[in-house]
């Protein structure tokens, strides 16, 4: 009896942090858009003249969405990927679609309904509560750490000092546990050093596609530039409150942009922007074309089971 009555005071106790910590979130979302986007126009304002009088690169721009869609491809895969290691057998086509379609939703205030449109597409799926969330922790997990990763690799390339070297050689080290951590959810085959290899294949390609996306807008700077943007997409993805990370990216990259002017750093950011924008469009619209009957197959197989 006072060991149940134990779990019961903890899952309340549990519960009731879940809920403060919502409540937090709800309320900082606003207000950190709000100051985002105030400090985005100060500066940009500030900066305008020399910011505008740039002409746009259009070939390196056309290479940016090319990488950014490029990259996208690789999320995709991990998408299915994390899926597979968490028991869902979902067709890639229908995880193609689920992804694309949710995608969408991060640009809404909240910097939660991408994860949150996912969920409700799973569900329609008939996967359980339990594979979608091992999917999605996986998922972050691998985002986060692949990120990370591959911009310390950038940034010892681009620094070449002894600590950013040391650095380099620890984010792969920790990034192998993380990968082996992983595998506590992991079913059989997926688990196998094979499927890792995969994961991290898959990996590579996403971030170093990321990274040329956004490198190559700096080209003076491209390894560094590219180190950063890495760098900072993993600390969007750590912030909730902030969607499509919003605010955070933009002051990461800033703090690692190094002697960079800052009206170069601000033109890159907002060209970067566009360059998401436009990417996450031209995909959402393939993917969706092309996979709309796949994903509806899918729905009408997994309600008939």
């Amino acid at each position: 009896m006072s060991l149940n009555m134990d779990r019961d005071d903890t899952e309340l106790r549990r519960t009731g942090v879940r809920r403060q910590l919502s409540w937090l979130i709800r309320l900082l979302t606003p207000v950190w858009i709000a100051l985002s986007i105030a400090a985005i126009a100060w500066q940009l304002s500030i900066h305008w003249d020399e910011i505008a009088t740039q002409p746009i690169r259009w070939d390196l721009m056309i290479i940016a969405v090319l990488s950014t869609l490029c990259a996208k491809v690789f999320s995709a895969l991990q998408v299915r990927r994390s899926l597979l290691q968490s028991g869902a057998d979902v067709p890639a086509k229908a995880t193609f679609y689920a992804y694309s379609l949710a995608d969408l939703a991060k640009y809404l205030p909240g910097g939660i309904w991408g994860l949150v449109g996912r969920v409700a597409l799973y569900r329609r799926l008939q996967l359980s509560r339990s594979v979608i969330a091992r999917a999605m922790i996986v998922e972050q997990v691998w985002l986060v750490g692949g990120a990370v990763v591959t911009g310390c690799l950038f940034f010892s390339i681009a620094d070449g000092g002894a600590s950013a070297h040391s650095i380099a050689v620890i984010a792969p080290i920790l990034w192998g546990g993380l990968l082996h951590w992983t595998r506590r959810w992991a079913t059989a085959p997926t688990g196998e050093p094979q499927a890792l290899m995969s994961t991290i294949g898959i990996q590579a390609g996403l971030w170093f596609c990321a990274a040329v996306g956004f490198g190559i807008l700096m080209p003076e700077v491209f390894i560094r530039a590219g180190s950063a943007f890495c760098l900072a997409f993993a600390a969007g993805l750590l912030a909730p409150f902030a969607p499509s990370g919003i605010g955070v990216r933009e002051a990461v990259v800033i703090a690692l942009a190094g002697e960079v002017a800052l009206p170069d750093v601000l033109r890159a950011l907002l060209l970067s922007r566009v360059v998401w924008i436009v990417a996450d469009a031209i995909f959402a619209a393939a993917v969706i074309s092309l996979c709309k009957s796949a994903w509806a197959k899918a729905v009408e197989a997994s309600s008939a089971q």
